[in-house]
């Protein structure tokens, strides 16, 4: 490895890369490595040089003066320039310590050797997806049934069947799915207006039948829209199917109670 302190038009002309983005002063540093031809001089003849470089920070005369290396990070800088972050010497020593330690840590937990851990990992990792999805579809099962006396007196608005209530729902996938379970038991002429906390978020989901929506007498979208602002939320959708946003949980129920309104001014 050789280096000079050179004027920085001169390194230019020396066909060294700046690899950094550094705003340079009018002397830099310029860092050679000999080797096989790899850099091409702007004179356009071959040279004797792996790489040539603006120094973008401390060199070493030798591999071994880094000692132990450890690599933390790989990722592109731009088109075709690609560069490794990591840490050296007593600093990469404490990384690998503190790596020692966490396998330590992890074989107290797991209560197996290391050459089992990742199996062991992925086995608790699938035993919890699979108790996630048995808690979804009991969750989805009780709220259901919560809704089956009101599923068989639905009131009637503007000479629609509205049903309204405020459920558990563990995500957005599940308010929806009950939405439609709703709606389907409505068949005909139906309007569900459902508020529910989906991940702390006060969330209210409207749909209303298909015969609606082709009879273009009631549209999700403009309904959710007209209560969320009501209430201080925004929201709007589809035809069939919409969803808002509300302020806070509050104004869920507050939500509910102007459904009855707004479905009669919007009623065709």
């Amino acid at each position: 490895l050789r280096h000079e302190d050179v004027p920085l038009e001169d390194a230019r002309k020396m066909g060294a890369m700046a690899l950094f983005g550094e705003k340079y002063g009018d002397s830099v540093r310029v860092i050679e490595i000999p080797g096989t031809a790899r850099v091409v001089p702007a004179d356009g003849s071959e040279g004797d040089r792996f790489s040539l470089e603006l120094c973008g920070g401390t060199h070493c005369l030798h591999t071994g003066d880094v000692g132990h290396f450890r690599i933390l990070s790989e990722g592109s800088v731009s088109a075709g320039v690609r560069r490794i972050e990591a840490v050296a010497g007593d600093v990469g020593m404490e990384f690998a310590r503190q790596d020692s330690e966490l396998l330590r840590q992890l074989g107290e937990v797991l209560k197996r050797d290391r050459g089992s851990f990742a199996e062991q990992v992925q086995a608790l990792q699938e035993e919890n997806r699979q108790l996630h999805r048995d808690l979804a579809a009991l969750q989805q099962s009780a709220a259901q049934a919560s809704l089956a006396e009101v599923l068989d007196h639905p009131r009637d608005v503007a000479g629609l069947k509205v049903i309204t209530a405020r459920v558990p729902a563990e995500d957005k996938d599940a308010l929806l799915k009950l939405g439609d379970h709703v709606r389907d038991k409505l068949d005909t002429q139906g309007v569900v207006l459902l508020a529910a906390e989906v991940g702390g978020k006060p969330t209210l989901l409207v749909t209303v039948t298909h015969d609606l929506v082709d009879e273009k007498r009631m549209h999700a979208g403009n309904l959710v829209r007209a209560i969320a602002e009501a209430v201080g939320g925004r929201g709007g959708g589809r035809p069939n199917t919409a969803q808002a946003g509300l302020p806070d949980s509050a104004a869920l129920d507050a939500a509910l109670k102007q459904a009855d309104a707004k479905i009669e001014d919007l009623a065709g």
